[in-house]
Order: C-alpha cells, then sequence, then structure tokens
C-alpha cells in the first residue's frame, strides 16, 4: 500500500519529533500493510521554507535506518506545498520537492476558504509542467459545504488525495461525511495518511480502505489503491473518470 501524505521526516516540522519517532510511525505502518510512504513536510512560503536538500538529506538518513532496523518500508521525496502565489517562483528557482521527482505536486489550500485566484494558481503551476495533488480537500470548509468545486478543478488536470484520518472520523464529522461524499462521485485519486506521530494521528490506513471497499467497486477500488499509485510514481499521466456532480437536496416547505 502507498501513502502519499506523511509527516514522518524527524524535526522538519510539526511531524515527528525525532527518529524515533520516526521509526515508531515507520513500524506502525507497515503492520498497517503500508510499503511505501511519500514524506511531505510543509513549505509554506516566508512562514516554513524547507530547503529541499535538508528534505533529501533526512530521507537518506532515514531510509538508512529503516534498513538497519530491517523495516521493510522505503520513505520518498515530496512536499506539501501551500498555496500561494510565491510557490512560483520556488518552482522556478528549482526549490520545490515534487513527489518522488516526477511531474506531481502536493498542494494544500486554507482549512476556512479557497483564494479567489486558484483556478489561475493551477493553471500557472500546468504551465510550467507540474500537475497538482490537491491534499485532503475534505477538510476545507467551503468545500465541505460545497464538493461541486472540486469537481470542476478535476475537470481542468487536477487530482486529490484524501486523508485516512478523514474516513475514520477521526478528523471530525464534517470532514468524514465529506470524504464518504467525493468518494461516492468520483473525485478521488489517491490515498494519504497524513500522518504526524505513532499516537492518535499516526500512519493508520486498514479502516479506511475497509471503509473505501463497503463504498466502491471492486474496480473503482483497485484504481485508487494500485494503480493511479503505480501511474504517479511512474510519472505516467493519470486520466480518472469524470467526476459526478453532487445533487443538492431540494427542500420542501409546508404552510
Amino acid at each position: 500500500m502507498w501513502d502519499f501524505h506523511s509527516h514522518i521526516l524527524p524535526n522538519i516540522d510539526d511531524g515527528a519529533k525525532d527518529s524515533n519517532e520516526t521509526i515508531k510511525m515507520a513500524k506502525i505502518a507497515v503492520q498497517e500493510g503500508i510499503h511505501t510512504m511519500v514524506a511531505t513536510p510543509h513549505y509554506i512560503p516566508f512562514d516554513h521554507e524547507v530547503h529541499k536538500d535538508e528534505i533529501l538529506e533526512s530521507i537518506k538518513k532515514i531510509n538508512e535506518a529503516l534498513k538497519r532496523e530491517n523495516i521493510p518500508i522505503k520513505i520518498l521525496p515530496g512536499m506539501e506545498v501551500f498555496a500561494d502565489w510565491e510557490i512560483l517562483k520556488r518552482i522556478d528557482q528549482g526549490q520545490i520537492l515534487t513527489i518522488n521527482d516526477t511531474r506531481y505536486i502536493l498542494i494544500e489550500l486554507p482549512m476556512h476558504n479557497i483564494p479567489d485566484d486558484i483556478d489561475d494558481l493551477f493553471f500557472e503551476i500546468e504551465v510550467r509542467g507540474l500537475l497538482p495533488i490537491l491534499a485532503h480537500p475534505e477538510r476545507n470548509r467551503k468545500i465541505q459545504n460545497n464538493q461541486n468545486i472540486v469537481a470542476k478543478w478535476i475537470e481542468k488536470g487536477v487530482l486529490t488525495q484524501i486523508n485516512t484520518g478523514s474516513l475514520m472520523g477521526i478528523l471530525g464529522q464534517a470532514s468524514q461525511e465529506t470524504a464518504g461524499i467525493l468518494l461516492k462521485h468520483n473525485m478521488v485519486h489517491l490515498l494519504g495518511t497524513d500522518a504526524h506521530t505513532s499516537g492518535r494521528r499516526s500512519p493508520e490506513i486498514k479502516e479506511a480502505i475497509n471503509t473505501i471497499k463497503e463504498i466502491l467497486t471492486l474496480e473503482q477500488c483497485k484504481l485508487i489503491l494500485e494503480e493511479y499509485p503505480k501511474q504517479i510514481l511512474a510519472n505516467e499521466i493519470v486520466t480518472p473518470g469524470k467526476p459526478v456532480l453532487v445533487r443538492k437536496k431540494k427542500r420542501f416547505f409546508f404552510f
């Protein structure tokens, strides 16, 4: 199993506080059936700018430690890049890590709103030869109220990654309900644990996969759990099925 969103690197961001915590997280991930994790530390212009060489060096050391400990999991490089126009400059300067040096870049929205010019930002990212993967859209307040926003982006080439913790209810009822709606309407392409610790936000995935299997067909499950991950890491173009618009329930008023 692949985990496309994690904060497993030690002392880089708000994730693992040290290498011991990283090892604990890796052991949990293996128990959950994960064999590959993409390390995606936060990259926020002017606030939290981690140099890519620091990330790559950390990944090298962690993979060596995992090998010594006989923990069968591999950590791949990436970043969780905050949606800000400054990231275009960082991309042009070669400061941004895509997912394992592919064309795919993990993008995070603000939690409570959506920038008015986000469509233009996605376009500019794509002009640079990169393809955005939207991190945990189910956690965004605006999307929780209108999932069809995501459908519009998917039709323009954006992919999505939902958190396993959302499906498990760890991140609140609204996130859980929205994740389910996105799944049912063909608006999900990848899973990520968004793991930060070996505690409450650990790299758990089994329960979420069971939920997905209850919602989707076997063919749909295979796409999210196997085909799309393989295509992305092979740097191939993912061509997902068309999203299904969410139909608003009609309200009836009686007088």
